[in-house]
Formats: C-alpha cells, sequence, structure tokens
C-alpha cells in the first residue's frame, strides 16, 4: 500500500415507505437536483468512485411509473462504475424483514441478508462485498452472517451511536480504527467531537468545511492510521429548512424539502476538491481497496478525533472508553449461538476504571526513565541504575546491579510497565504503551519455557506476584480507556492475570502477618472484582482482616515495622477502602 492516506466515500442510498423516491432522486424540477445523480456527477468530475449503500428492500413500494426502480437505480449506479453496497432497513412489503436486524437470530438474518444480496447480484451481475446495517442495526450473529456469505467489509459499528441505534453486538473492537471481526474487515462510522464538545460522526451534514478538512489533516497525521471512511445520505443535500411563507416541494413524515441547500453542495464541493488536490490522499472504493495488498492496521492507531476548539478537546480529555457495549441486551438469542460471539476477556477490562491508580504517579523524572527505557536501558526501580539490554535477546534471568535480589523482584513484578504506562498518561506518548506491550510479550515468551525458568525463585514471590498484578492491571486500564485494545492483547494479559489470581489466591503461597501479605490481598480484590469472582473477594477480605488486626493494635497505632511502613501501609487500607466503597462491596 502507498502512504496516502485512503478515504472512501459512502451514501446511505434510501427512501424507505415512500411510493416515491424522492430521497434519492431529490428532484426539484426547475430548481435542480442533488440527490444520487448529482453526487456521481461530483465524484466523476474529480474522477472518484463512491460507495452506494443501498436500501433495496424498498424495492416493493414502487409501482406504475416507478415500477423497477430499485433494479434500475442499483444497474445505473453500478454501470456508472460505482460500489454497490447492501443497505439493510426492514420493510412491511418484504414479509421475512418486519423487524430490526438486532433483533433477528442468526437464521433469520441469513435470509434477510441473502435476499438482498442475491437482489443485488441478479441486477448488477456481481455480489456485493460491504455492508452497512440501517441505524446502524447489527449484532453478532450480523459479523457471523455476512461472513458466511461471502462479504468483505461491514460499516455498521459506532462508537457514539445512541441507545435508539442498533450497535447491539457485545463488545467494541475499536474505536475509528479499521479491525477485523471474524473473517470481515470493519470500517466503523467515524466519531468525532464536534465544536461544541458534543458526540458526532464524520458526516457531510454533522461538520461543517473546515471541521471536516480538520479531522482529515489528523487523520493523516495519526501514526497508523491509513484509512477511513465518510459517510452522508443520498438526500444530504436537500435545504429542509426554507424560509417563512415558502411553501414545500413534497413532504415525507416530519421532513418538508423546498430544494436544493447551496450552503450543503458548496461545502461538499469544496471538500470533495480538497481531497481530490491533496497529493497524500486517495479516495477510493472498497472494492478497489481489496484489489491491492490489503492489512489491517495497528490498534496503535486508534483515536476520537476532535475540532480545533477548547470545549471539543476538552471533551476529548475527559473522554474514557470502553471496551464492552453497554447498549447491548444479550438477550435469549444467543443462548444457542455463544460460538459465534467474538469472545475475550475484553470486556471484564472495563472495571479496572473503577480502581484508582492515582496512588503511582508520585514517581519523580518519570519522562526521564521512560526514555531511558525506550532507548535501551531498562529500569525496574529508582534506587538502581538503568541496564542495558536488548529487547530481542532479552536475559530475564539476569543478575544485575549491588542489589541483584532486588533488582529481580521488580524486574519480575513488570515494574518497567509502571514506569512507561505513567509516562503515557503525561505525555500521550503512544510509543510508551507499545513499548510495554513488547516487553510483556518478551517475558510472556520466556515464562512460557519452563527451562528458563525453574531456577528463578522471583517470578513467583508474594511481592513479585501482587506487584505484576498491579502493574498489569493498571496498564491494561489506560490501554482500554484510552481505546488501544484486540483480543490477541486482551486474551493474553487476561491468562496473565488469571494466572496470578489463582496464585494469590492460595493459602499455601499466602503470608500471614506481614505488608506483603497485605498487598496480596488488595490485588486479589482487584482482581475478583475484575473477573467477577466472588470466592477470591472473600478470602481476601477474610485474610485481610486477620491482616489489620495484626498490624494495628487497639488504638490502631502500626505495630508491624518501622514508622515509615506504617504509612505506607495505612494509605494501602485507606485505598483499598475506597475502592470498596465505589463497588458498593459490604467490606468497606
Amino acid at each position: 500500500m502507498s502512504e496516502k492516506l485512503k478515504i472512501i466515500l459512502t451514501i446511505d442510498t434510501e427512501h424507505n415507505r415512500s411510493p416515491v423516491p424522492n430521497f434519492i432522486e431529490c428532484d426539484f424540477g426547475e430548481k435542480g437536483n442533488c440527490g444520487v445523480n448529482y453526487i456521481m456527477e461530483q465524484f466523476e468530475k474529480r474522477n472518484m468512485r463512491g460507495v452506494f449503500f443501498t436500501n433495496i428492500y424498498e424495492h416493493n413500494n414502487y409501482n406504475d411509473e416507478w415500477e423497477n426502480y430499485i433494479e434500475k437505480l442499483i444497474k445505473r449506479i453500478s454501470d456508472r462504475n460505482h460500489e454497490i453496497g447492501l443497505h439493510t432497513h426492514s420493510s412491511k412489503n418484504i414479509p421475512i424483514y418486519k423487524k430490526s436486524l438486532k433483533d433477528c437470530t442468526y437464521d433469520e438474518q441469513k435470509e434477510i441478508i441473502g435476499y438482498g444480496t442475491n437482489f443485488i447480484k441478479k441486477v448488477t451481475g456481481k455480489s456485493p462485498i460491504a455492508h452497512r446495517g440501517g441505524n446502524y442495526a447489527c449484532n453478532d450473529f450480523t459479523f457471523k452472517v455476512l461472513s458466511d456469505l461471502g462479504y468483505k467489509v461491514d460499516s455498521s459499528c459506532w462508537y457514539f451511536s445512541s441507545d435508539k441505534n442498533g450497535n447491539d453486538f457485545k463488545y467494541y473492537n475499536s474505536l475509528n480504527q479499521v479491525c477485523m471481526i471474524n473473517n470481515l474487515i470493519e470500517f466503523p462510522v467515524i466519531s468525532v467531537f464536534n465544536r461544541a464538545g458534543n458526540k458526532t460522526k464524520f458526516d457531510i451534514n454533522a461538520l461543517n468545511e473546515r471541521d471536516l478538512i480538520s479531522v482529515v489533516e489528523q487523520m493523516k497525521n495519526r501514526e497508523d492510521f491509513e484509512m477511513a471512511q465518510l459517510m452522508f445520505h443520498s438526500f444530504s443535500f436537500i435545504d429542509q429548512k426554507g424560509y417563512d411563507g415558502l411553501e414545500p416541494y413534497f413532504e415525507y413524515g416530519s421532513h418538508r424539502c423546498y430544494g436544493v441547500s447551496e450552503i450543503l453542495t458548496k461545502r461538499f464541493e469544496n471538500f470533495l476538491d480538497y481531497l481530490y488536490s491533496d497529493p497524500c490522499i486517495e479516495v477510493v472504493t472498497f472494492e478497489e481497496l481489496l484489489k491491492g495488498e490489503f492489512s489491517v492496521p495497528s490498534f496503535w492507531g486508534d483515536v476520537i478525533f476532535h475540532i480545533d476548539t477548547e470545549k471539543s478537546e476538552n471533551a476529548l480529555k475527559e473522554f474514557k472508553a470502553k471496551r464492552f457495549n453497554e447498549r447491548s441486551i444479550v438477550n435469549n438469542l444467543f443462548n444457542d449461538f455463544k460460538d459465534v460471539i467474538s469472545i475475550s476477556g475484553g470486556g471484564y477490562f472495563d472495571r479496572c476504571l473503577d480502581i484508582d491508580f492515582n496512588y503511582l504517579n508520585s514517581i519523580s523524572n518519570i519522562s526521564d526513565m521512560a526514555e531511558k527505557i525506550l532507548n535501551g536501558y531498562i529500569i525496574v526501580y529508582s534506587d538502581i541504575e538503568p541496564m542495558k539490554y536488548d529487547i530481542s535477546n532479552f536475559d530475564w534471568n539476569i543478575s544485575f546491579s549491588n542489589m541483584p535480589d532486588i533488582f529481580q523482584l521488580y524486574l519480575q513484578g513488570l515494574n518497567f510497565i509502571k514506569i512507561l504506562t505513567i509516562a503515557f498518561e503525561k505525555t500521550k506518548n503512544t510509543n510508551y504503551l507499545k513499548h510495554s506491550l513488547k516487553l510483556l510479550y518478551s517475558w510472556c515468551d520466556y515464562k512460557s519455557n519452563d527451562f528458563n525458568t525453574k531456577n528463578n525463585k522471583f517470578i513467583w514471590d508474594s511481592y513479585s506476584a501482587a506487584l505484576r498484578t498491579e502493574n498489569l492491571l493498571y496498564f491494561v486500564k489506560i490501554c482500554s480507556s484510552s481505546g488501544f485494545w484486540n483480543d490477541d492483547m486482551f486474551i493474553k494479559i487476561s491468562n496473565m492475570l488469571l494466572e496470578c489470581g489463582e496464585w494469590l489466591n492460595d493459602d499455601e503461597n499466602y503470608i500471614k502477618n506481614h505488608n506483603y501479605g497485605i498487598m496480596m490481598d488488595v490485588n486479589l480484590i482487584y482482581l475478583g472484582y475484575v473477573f467477577d469472582n466472588k470466592n477470591w473477594l472473600e478470602n481476601a477480605k477474610n485474610r485481610l482482616l486477620e491482616q489489620r488486626n495484626f498490624v494495628f493494635n487497639e488504638k490502631m497505632a502500626y505495630t508491624e515495622n518501622n514508622t515509615l511502613y506504617g504509612f505506607s501501609v495505612r494509605e494501602i487500607f485507606c485505598n483499598i477502602e475506597k475502592f470498596l466503597k465505589k463497588i458498593n462491596y459490604d467490606f468497606s
């Protein structure tokens, strides 16, 4: 692929329930037209092609002079070398499709989508490869059905979709980045914070010309962000405002249509000129994109876009992403088809947002330390000098410094991840998180080889295991809330944390009457909450009560060690008490 940003122009082409296709043709007689013919003309003037997501399910709506209108429409569009995609809206005139796609079973969806696929293939001679659900309606079945029917692309996922819209799958795979769902390439509807800081989409009608260009410039400058789709509708350029005394040319429901909107057509044409004139941008269709060498871009390019206003920037700063889709009903439709759902541990990690790791941010010179780690010098503790390393040949058993045991303890506790993650929080430099994951995968490879680890007593030590749990939970919280996720990453870290949980929960490994045991219990409580494991929560609760009774006397004076330890242990108890209150656990 070239270095150019790929933009796919997608048009939802529909009228749905009217016997006259006014919202597709948008023809106002002498006043001009601004529908599909106008849109194709503007594309072709600039040697561009578009993807027309067409709702073929309204084909039975048209009779008399409009007989076979949908058939003629998609042939007209296809004959002009534009791409036809399938757009799925329910229809009272199609017996198999009278409810939203998201409310349909796998078999019902397969019949509905197969119906639309065959309709398009019969008229144009080729099967569509791209789909968008009407009102973004889709669930986990939809992705499976599309894959089974040979589709290559879906563009139904919108992270900012509202409760009334149809994203009804269990987990978000991305915010705005192209990703894979099953064998399907997902091109999300692009989410943006507008000038007022409100949630909206990358759409001709949602953003003005300057703001559309601002979003594209961010895309161009974003590392690892290579492609995106712009959406609008066949009726996007109708003037639906008019002025007092002006009679509408036609009406449909609450829509009054007065003619062509010069403001909107000018915005559209100027934006196309911008795309056409920029040598760093290439406008393509999905078909054209997939003809070349195609690879899904890195999830590290994911981001919510914003406009250059204070309100928009503040909305982005305050934004916290979640992987689990709170709009998902996950109803009994899924009981017989659990195998079709794309499952990872990712949804659990949304619970990490409830854990407050602010106490970690007290480390000084964090940016300097993080830069050293990026540049080949590992740091595990501020009082131990940096160690030169090669990530491709890292010796995780190394004996280093004048405190080799302490070094190994913090190394196996993955303390470098904490340093890099804090640095990301302060700078938003994704290289810190990327490098954390590279080091983590290197450690996983080491850890999976029993021959490498059999003589290292610090891998499973009460302190290193608790510290490793804390650092992994912190890392995954920041990745999740920033929107950086994929299934491989979450499955690996899920397995690591589950292993930590089993070890921390085992009373054979527990240290009674010691601050290390307290750290084990605190992190076991976090894990019990994240993975919804009530046994872990209860065991940590009972052990922690005993620890409290040992380290504090009746007057709540600290008795285990020196005063400095006392302050530290008191802070640990206060932090866990705040957390337990937040999650409404009666042990607080």
